[in-house]
């Protein structure tokens, strides 16, 4: 039987601020890379705003915060 996060593929497109991206992004990148080895993963650094902006206008998938 196969899993569904073996169904799991395409590109998840993440936005994060450049000031954070350095301390939050390695352990959470590698912990989903290992549970959805299928999805390729974009990251994008901007501020806030154009985080905002580019969330509001589907451009990225998701922006983590703290």
């Amino acid at each position: 039987m196969t899993g569904a996060q073996d169904l799991l593929r395409g590109t998840l497109t993440i936005g994060v601020l450049p000031t954070i991206a350095p301390c939050l992004l390695p352990e959470m990148m590698a912990q989903f890379m290992e549970k959805f080895s299928g999805v390729e993963t974009v990251v994008q650094e901007d501020p806030t705003a154009r985080l905002l902006k580019l969330a509001h206008g589907y451009e990225i998938d998701c922006a983590p915060v703290r």
